[in-house]
């Protein structure tokens, strides 16, 4: 992972007459974080923070509070579980430090993780697929310890229940 830096809104940015798109990232296409925000939703950026180029943090300004917004690009598969441990750490480390108690904190992104089918507490709902993988089990325990929870299973969806599939399945 790369230097944690602090920049305000002009670096890593692309506009639009319509959209605002805020990225981390370097050269290599595997990796890359980014945010693309409405003209509205834009005027609200408060602070943008990078991690590396797997990790974005943003705070909007908002009514009766404010929002902060960290997106992941969890390491997949071909890393190492030191290296997926060492980014719980990261986001752990950007909760504690770039939220405040009042504060909507939403964490999202590609955990690289299988949840599995059925509800798990308050944290998994019952849309789930497939069987829970080691990194889905890393991600439930995440959510335990934070209160938070994966928001996509609690939805029932017909189309697009995934992202990705290996090539070859």
């Amino acid at each position: 992972m790369g230097i944690s830096e602090t920049r305000w809104p002009g670096e890593n940015e692309y506009y639009s007459n319509q959209f605002r798109i805020i990225q981390s990232g370097g050269e290599e296409s595997q990796r890359g974080v980014a945010i693309i925000l409405d003209q509205r939703t834009a005027n609200a950026v408060e602070k943008i923070h990078y991690e590396g180029d797997r990790l974005l943090t943003m705070r909007l300004k908002g009514k009766p509070v404010d929002l902060c917004i960290i997106q992941v690009y969890m390491p997949t598969s071909g890393h190492t579980d030191e290296e997926v441990e060492e980014m719980y750490e990261k986001i752990d480390e950007l909760i504690d430090s770039e939220t405040r108690s009042k504060d909507y904190t939403i964490v999202m992104g590609d955990f690289s993780a299988v949840v599995g089918e059925g509800k798990e507490g308050k944290y998994v709902g019952h849309y789930g697929l497939g069987c829970c993988n080691q990194r889905g089990e890393k991600l439930m325990e995440f959510c335990r310890r934070r209160e938070m929870c994966t928001t996509n299973t609690w939805f029932c969806q017909d189309k697009r229940r995934y992202t990705w599939t290996m090539p070859g399945s």
